[in-house]
């Protein structure tokens, strides 16, 4: 196996939409808020005869809120934080060594060791390294070598710290 593997990625919209999705909708409780929506959603077309106008707009707006507003606000905030963070203006570069992952841009460098690692979790188009519960480096799987760093990765990150379909 290499010693040392790069990637150079580009964080666009789709990855950070991609992201907050994930991350506004990975738990029980964020899910909650989907099935309250389709609840409301149901009850306004079961009981819509019956419904005052009043009680109809507080159902519809309860039935979008989190099935068409919070994902268009996301990716509106996700737009946002690419054109106004300096961070995604340029390709960022991630060294995976035996010590840890180097993060490079322009004359900036970050160093993490493998211990410092909360969490790794691979969705279908994002892997994501966690350094906090809040805290993620987000590295698109179309531009990077996936099966060569998630084995990498694999290697060197406990499997309770590891989230992937390829590790269960």
């Amino acid at each position: 196996m290499e010693s040392t593997l790069t990637a150079s990625v580009k964080i666009k919209t789709k990855h950070m939409y991609s992201f907050l999705l994930h991350f506004c909708y990975s738990s029980i409780k964020d899910w909650f808020g989907v099935f309250l929506s389709i609840i409301a959603l149901v009850v306004l077309v079961v009981r819509f005869e019956q419904l005052d106008d009043m009680g109809k707009i507080i159902l519809l707006l309860i039935g979008l809120l989190f099935t068409i507003i919070n994902p268009v606000m996301l990716y509106f905030k996700a737009q946002k934080q690419i054109v106004l963070n300096p961070i995604f203006k340029n390709e960022i570069v991630y060294q995976f060594n035996e010590e840890g992952i180097e993060v490079c841009q322009g004359e900036t460098t970050a160093a993490v060791t493998w211990e410092q690692i909360f969490k790794v979790i691979v969705t279908r188009k994002l892997l994501l390294i966690y350094t906090s519960k809040i805290h993620a480096s987000i590295l698109p799987l179309d531009q990077i070598e996936q099966e060569k760093i998630l084995s990498y990765i694999e290697k060197h990150v406990p499997k309770e710290k590891r989230k992937a379909k390829q590790w269960s």
